[in-house]
C-alpha cells in the first residue's frame, strides 16, 4: 500500500476485518494492525476531499458498516496519514488508550436522545412549582417604567423563569431519562441547554440490549405526549471515548 492513508477508525484487529468495499477516492478498506488494535484504513495517493454531503456521507456509511463487525472507535472525518509507518507510530503511541477505550465500548452503541418543550407551558407548571404562584412579586412600576425598580422586577421574573425551567427538567430527566438509563451501560446528560432543548443525552447501550432501549424510547414519548422526542441512532460510540483521544484523531 503507497501514498496518502484515509483512516476511518480504530477496532480489535483480533477480529480481522469483517468488511469488504471501496473506501475514499476508491481505494479499498483495508486493516493495519498494532497486536490487539487496527486501524481501518484506504489508499488512493493524495485525493482532495471537502466538506461535502457526498464525502461525509460515503465516511459514515463505512463507519456504519463497521459497527455491523466490530467495536469501533470512530476517527473524524478527513483523518489522513502519509503512509503505513506513521499509521503505526499513531497505534503504537495511543496503543493502551485505544485498548482501553475500546473495551469500555466493546458491543456497544451509542443512541442519542432529544426532548423538546413549548416554553409557553411555563405557565401552568408555574401553579406547581416551589418558585411560583407562592412567591409571586406584585409591584406597580407603571409610573416609572424604565426605573431602578423596574429593572429589578425583571430580574426577578426572569431569575424565576429560569428556576422554574430548571424544575421542570429536573423533574423531566427523572421520569423520562431513568428508565432510559436502565437499558444503557453508561450515559451523558445534559439540560436546559435552551429555552426549548429541555434534554440532550446520549446512552452506551449494549447490542443486545438496543430493542429493548428503543422499545422503552417508544413508550416514553407516548406516556409524554406534550413534549417533543427526537431518536437517532445507532452510532459509533463517539460520545464514550476519552478526553485524551478527542479532537484531532476522534469524532468530537
Amino acid at each position: 500500500m503507497s501514498g496518502e492513508l484515509y483512516v476511518y477508525g480504530i477496532v480489535d484487529s483480533r477480529c480481522g476485518l469483517a468488511i469488504a468495499g471501496r473506501g475514499m477516492a476508491g481505494g479499498s478498506l483495508q486493516l493495519l494492525a498494532w497486536h490487539e488494535i487496527g486501524a481501518v484504513v484506504s489508499s488512493g495517493g493524495s485525493f482532495p476531499l471537502r466538506y461535502e454531503t457526498e464525502h461525509v456521507l460515503h465516511h459514515e456509511r463505512v463507519l456504519e458498516r463497521l459497527m455491523k463487525g466490530h467495536s469501533v472507535l470512530p476517527c473524524r472525518f478527513d483523518l489522513r496519514l502519509r503512509d503505513e509507518e506513521e499509521v503505526a507510530a499513531l497505534l503504537q503511541g495511543k496503543y493502551a488508550a485505544f485498548r482501553a477505550n475500546l473495551r469500555r465500548v466493546a458491543d456497544t452503541q451509542e443512541w442519542c436522545v432529544r426532548a423538546l418543550w413549548d416554553p409557553e407551558e411555563l405557565a401552568a407548571w408555574e401553579e406547581l412549582s416551589p418558585h411560583g404562584s407562592s412567591e409571586r412579586i406584585n409591584v406597580d412600576v407603571s409610573d416609572s417604567p424604565d426605573g431602578g425598580a423596574a429593572y429589578l422586577l425583571r430580574k426577578c421574573q426572569a431569575w424565576r423563569r429560569e428556576a422554574l425551567l430548571h424544575d421542570f427538567a429536573e423533574t423531566l430527566i427523572e421520569a423520562v431519562h431513568e428508565p432510559l438509563q436502565r437499558h444503557a451501560q453508561e450515559s451523558l446528560t445534559r439540560k436546559c441547554l435552551s429555552e426549548r432543548l429541555i434534554l440532550a443525552a446520549a446512552y452506551l447501550v449494549p447490542r443486545c440490549r438496543a430493542a429493548e432501549f428503543v422499545a422503552c424510547f417508544r413508550r416514553q414519548r407516548l406516556a409524554f405526549a406534550h413534549l417533543q422526542f427526537l431518536l437517532s441512532g445507532p452510532w459509533p460510540p463517539s460520545s464514550f471515548i476519552d478526553e485524551e483521544l478527542r479532537g484531532p484523531l476522534m469524532v468530537t
